[in-house]
Order: structure tokens, then C-alpha cells, then sequence
């Protein structure tokens, strides 16, 4: 089982430490609650130490997307604003022109 979480932590290397170390602490809990005690226990229950890994850096990433995906839309949001607000402006404006036609 050390050398599965071991080998897992090797693939973690894009996380933060903090974030390697509670990943590291959830699946060692978990290896032990579930009585897996073989690395081929392991391996048939989570998968390879690189799959498991992959699947959870691809759920960090997410989660990273996730939170970032505010700030951009906030970014995005006062230009649309403002492109709305001169719309509105330019047909108050041609109002009155369209009066002649």
C-alpha cells in the first residue's frame, strides 16, 4: 500500500503542497478503511497510481476553472455594459432623424 501512495504522490507533482498532502491523506485514509492492503487491491479498487492521478489533477483543474471563471465573466461584463449603454444612446439620438425620413 506505501508503495501505491508513493508512487501516486510522484504524479501529483502539478499541486500546490498543501493540496498534494490532503490527497495524500485521503486516499492513505482510504486505502485503510477499505482494508486494501496490497498495491493490487489497490490497483483493482482506484486504478493505476497515474490514472488515479490524472483523474485528480483533471478535478483540480476543473475546480481552478471553476473559481477563475468569475473574475472573467465580472471582467467581461462592465464592456458589455458599457457597449449596451452607447446603443442606447445612439437610438435615443437617431430618434429624431428618423422623424424626417
Amino acid at each position: 500500500m506505501n508503495d501505491y501512495i508513493e508512487e501516486l504522490e510522484s504524479h501529483l507533482s502539478p499541486l500546490t503542497r498543501a493540496e498534494r498532502s490532503d490527497v495524500i491523506e485521503f486516499y492513505s485514509e482510504y486505502l485503510q478503511d477499505s482494508g486494501l492492503v496490497s498495491y493490487q487491491q489497490a490497483v483493482s479498487s482506484l486504478g493505476t497510481p497515474k490514472q488515479l492521478a490524472r483523474k485528480i489533477l483533471a478535478d483540480y483543474s476543473i475546480k481552478a476553472g471553476e473559481q477563475s471563471e468569475p473574475e472573467s465573466s465580472d471582467f467581461k461584463r462592465p464592456r458589455q455594459d458599457v457597449k449596451t449603454i452607447w446603443l442606447i444612446i445612439l437610438a435615443i439620438f437617431s430618434l429624431p432623424l428618423l422623424q424626417f425620413l
